[in-house]
């Protein structure tokens, strides 16, 4: 029992189901998780699938694939849909890099609105950088090239079909 789709705080309203199973073993690392409830007063179910195929020590190969299912504003049943698939490279234990191609499909627009009311169907080309600064904390340098068969990115004079932008993040685990 959860409290919601993407929801951390207790409001005892939309409590949902789900669950998550993890297979393991030395050729591949299996994970699937699911959502069974309500988002934005509407019926939802997500269904999450990844794999992790470790190459050697240092490469692993990384492929997601999500498809949710939800009820629009007519109250008819529509889908979206994301795949990712990326190589992870660990140079020794600080420093590692990462390529990543990722595609997301929201043809109904049920979670991204766009400028032009199209849905939003979007690739993506991303590499990052990871740095380990001690046992429990991380330091990631990306940068990401989004693209659009229709103009809806915005930039200073108009709308455009690609976007690009750098992310610095820092993680800690506690």
């Amino acid at each position: 029992m959860i409290n919601g789709w993407q929801n951390i705080s207790e409001d005892d309203s939309n409590k949902a189901l789900g669950s998550a199973i993890r297979y393991s073993s030395e050729a591949f690392l299996l994970s699937y998780t699911n959502f069974f409830g309500k988002y934005l007063q509407k019926a939802m179910q997500f269904h999450d699938l990844n794999i992790i195929v470790p190459i050697s020590k240092k490469l692993e190969i990384k492929s997601l694939f999500d498809i949710g299912i939800r009820e629009n504003s007519s109250n008819e049943t529509k889908k979206f849909y994301t795949f990712n698939l990326q190589g992870y490279y660990r140079f020794n234990a600080k420093n590692a890099a990462s390529l990543r191609y990722e595609l997301y499909e929201d043809p109904e627009s049920l979670n991204v609105l766009t400028p032009i009311g199209t849905g939003f169907e979007v690739n993506a080309l991303s590499v990052g950088y990871d740095r380990n600064l001690g046992k429990d904390f991380l330091w990631r340098a990306e940068y990401k090239h989004l693209i659009s068969d229709d103009n809806i990115f915005a930039s200073e004079s108009a709308l455009k079909d690609s976007n690009n932008f750098i992310v610095f993040s820092l993680a800690s685990r506690f």
